[in-house]
Protein backbone atom coordinates (compact mmCIF):
# COMPACT_ATOMS: atom_id res chain seq x y z
CA UNK A 1 0.00 0.00 0.00
CA UNK A 2 1.20 3.45 -0.63
CA UNK A 3 0.19 6.68 0.97
CA UNK A 4 -0.92 9.50 -2.39
CA UNK A 5 -0.89 12.11 0.58
CA UNK A 6 0.48 14.66 -1.61
CA UNK A 7 0.46 13.44 -4.96
CA UNK A 8 -1.88 15.73 -5.76
CA UNK A 9 0.42 18.38 -4.65
CA UNK A 10 2.87 17.86 -6.96
CA UNK A 11 1.42 16.96 -9.89
CA UNK A 12 -0.02 20.43 -9.79
CA UNK A 13 2.87 21.99 -8.81
CA UNK A 14 5.24 24.19 -11.02
CA UNK A 15 8.38 21.79 -10.43
CA UNK A 16 6.20 19.10 -11.73
CA UNK A 17 5.11 21.02 -14.92
CA UNK A 18 8.64 21.56 -15.39
CA UNK A 19 9.70 17.95 -14.89
CA UNK A 20 7.00 16.64 -16.61
CA UNK A 21 5.59 19.06 -19.64
CA UNK A 22 4.10 16.97 -21.91
CA UNK A 23 1.97 14.77 -19.34
CA UNK A 24 -1.07 16.12 -17.85
CA UNK A 25 -2.01 16.39 -14.20
CA UNK A 26 -3.32 12.52 -14.02
CA UNK A 27 0.43 11.33 -15.12
CA UNK A 28 2.44 13.71 -12.88
CA UNK A 29 -0.09 12.44 -9.60
CA UNK A 30 0.90 8.72 -11.19
CA UNK A 31 4.61 9.43 -11.10
CA UNK A 32 4.17 10.82 -7.59
CA UNK A 33 2.51 7.51 -6.26
CA UNK A 34 5.28 5.59 -8.25
CA UNK A 35 8.39 7.24 -6.52
CA UNK A 36 6.18 7.34 -3.10
CA UNK A 37 6.25 3.35 -3.60
CA UNK A 38 9.86 3.30 -4.25
CA UNK A 39 10.75 5.60 -1.86
CA UNK A 40 8.42 5.60 0.81
CA UNK A 41 10.39 8.09 3.26
CA UNK A 42 12.85 10.50 0.93
CA UNK A 43 14.36 13.23 2.73
CA UNK A 44 12.71 16.42 1.22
Amino acid sequence: MVNESGASVYSASEVAREEFPDHDVTVRGAVSIGRRLIDPWPNW
